[in-house]
């Protein structure tokens, strides 16, 4: 066993990767080289520049490849809780995507709020460690409610993320609405492209805390991840939200994706 089955101790990235490309590479390089120095990694010569984990990444890619790239990095040698080294050693590993970038048109028709878990807005949510049992009760929470997702709030009852994705807001004014990471959430890949999407578009977007009866006041919702891009929220509880706003939205980010990044 090594130190990510003993201890959790690393992390792990899910890229998408579409007829060779990787269309958010850079944001996945930036957050990989902010968890590794939070977690005292020291960084192998293969990521030292954006070109050079690129190469890395492609060297396990067939030509033209589309599917999921996910990258384990877990702390290298042994020792108990002080480890005896900081090395990174990596696995990669290729799979199918599922509905990469919502290609599809799927939404969410069913969200509810999680009972069974809260998370910690001051534990290691902005990071995307190895040891993930919050979101695997969810899972099994969301499987045994028969829901599309679940809302998770924190210790101070406040909105922070989906099971696996980001969550935003939209008003009628057409401004958008997220929590900030002080709430516990994942500092996400496809968080941070909307923000810049929005940024350079001129869309006003706001990070503030969010308490679920907030929500009432907003037209739309939409979840994000590095994998299935922008996914809009038909209802949660018994909200009811706009679906042709945030899937006109879904498309506008699509179509900057895959024309920009």
């Amino acid at each position: 066993m090594d130190r990510g089955q003993s201890y959790g101790d690393g992390f792990f990235e899910s890229i998408l990767a579409l007829k060779g490309r990787i269309p958010l590479l850079k944001l996945h390089y930036e957050r990989i080289l902010k968890t590794a120095s939070f977690l005292k990694f020291i960084v192998p010569a293969h990521f030292l520049t954006l070109s050079q984990f690129e190469a890395f990444l492609k060297s396990y890619m067939p030509a033209y490849y589309s599917g999921r790239i996910k990258l384990t990095v877990v702390r290298d040698g042994d020792g108990l809780y002080l480890p005896v080294s900081n090395l990174m050693r990596c696995h990669v590993r290729l799979s199918e995507a599922d509905n990469p970038f919502n290609h599809f048109g799927k939404f969410k028709n069913k969200v509810e709020i999680a009972e069974k878990i809260t998370v910690y807005s001051g534990g290691l949510g902005n990071y995307k460690l190895l040891s993930r049992s919050e979101q695997v009760l969810l899972s099994l929470e969301n499987h045994e409610k028969n829901t599309d997702d679940l809302m998770v709030l924190n210790e101070k009852s406040e909105i922070v993320e989906c099971i696996s994705s980001n969550i935003f807001f939209i008003d009628s004014a057409g401004k958008h609405f997220y929590p900030p990471l002080s709430s516990g959430c994942l500092d996400g890949v496809m968080r941070r492209a909307v923000l810049e999407f929005c940024k350079e578009s001129g869309i006003n977007c706001v990070e503030i805390p969010i308490k679920p009866a907030d929500i009432y006041a907003f037209k739309a919702a939409y979840c994000t991840n590095a994998i299935q891009g922008v996914v809009p929220i038909a209802k949660i509880g018994n909200n009811v939200f706009d679906l042709p706003t945030s899937f006109q939205f879904s498309t506008n980010i699509l179509n900057y994706l895959i024309k920009n990044k």
